[in-house]
């Protein structure tokens, strides 16, 4: 399958095409910038496009964006299904990508250096790719312990007092809630990416009801956690929960293949 190499401005230029002008897992490359200055960058745009190869002209001197490039791209811009797939871990290679879905086909955004690899695939190459993901996840260490919730105010303030080398701080914010340190512990390297996290969303555009499914959790020295936004009155807050590798994978990929 023919892959394309597009920046963020080239791949909002190609979505603007069919009146899309934001999409999901592409930076706003154009934040802060007012009209008379993002159209400065369309020649520059088209001209990089060009290069690319990706903008033919014909013996009149007109110019086409290359047409199988344009239809992946709209159906991006337009998709009715969706599944983003991200992994951090300080210290390692991040993964970030999205795959669109529509009228039976699936394109793969795949998030390198400054830029998007965008592919056709098959469904197959979807599952296989999420597959591999959580297969390297640590499965050995296991830790049961009572699910909890920690309110969003508390965490974002034992990150910030952790991400400022405040870790004994960091730690003691998260023990108003958690008695357990070694579990304190690991709560504070998965918010800080010490530890890898994991996440795994589908959304259905063509249901009005459960149309986000999010699998998320943290590969920590307690096991693996389950990390689920939750609302508690009017409390935003996580939920987390001690989970086993193969029941996540089961979830998963029941999810997507219930979408897909």
């Amino acid at each position: 399958m023919e892959k394309y190499i597009l920046t963020a401005k080239e791949f909002l230029y190609l979505c603007a095409s069919v009146d899309v002008y934001e999409i999901y897992g592409v930076e706003n490359a154009f934040k802060g910038m007012n009209a008379a200055q993002i159209e400065q960058q369309i020649p520059v745009i088209q001209q990089s496009l060009e290069n690319k190869g990706y903008i033919e002209s014909d013996f009149d001197g007109n110019s086409y964006v290359n047409q199988n490039l344009l239809e992946l791209v709209e159906k991006c811009a337009t998709c009715q299904k969706m599944i983003t797939v991200d992994k951090r871990k300080t210290g390692e290679e991040t993964k970030a990508v999205v795959f669109y879905a529509k009228d039976g086909e699936i394109i793969k955004s795949d998030r390198i250096d400054d830029g998007y690899e965008v592919s056709l695939v098959k469904k197959s190459e979807v599952l296989d790719f999420v597959s591999d993901i959580l297969s390297k996840v640590n499965s050995e260490n296991n830790y049961d312990f009572e699910k909890f919730s920690i309110p969003n105010k508390i965490l974002t303030k034992a990150k910030t007092k952790a991400s400022s080398g405040y870790y004994e701080d960091a730690e003691k914010a998260v023990k108003e809630i958690v008695s357990d340190k070694k579990l304190a512990k690991a709560i504070i390297d998965g918010i800080t990416e010490k530890c890898g996290f994991y996440s795994v969303v589908t959304t259905d555009f063509t249901v009005k009801e459960d149309f986000v499914k999010n699998t998320s959790f943290i590969d920590t020295n307690c096991g693996l956690i389950t990390v689920t936004p939750t609302v508690n009155g009017i409390v935003s807050e996580v939920e987390f929960e001690s989970a086993c590798a193969e029941k996540i994978k089961e979830t998963v990929i029941d999810n997507l293949s219930a979408l897909l």
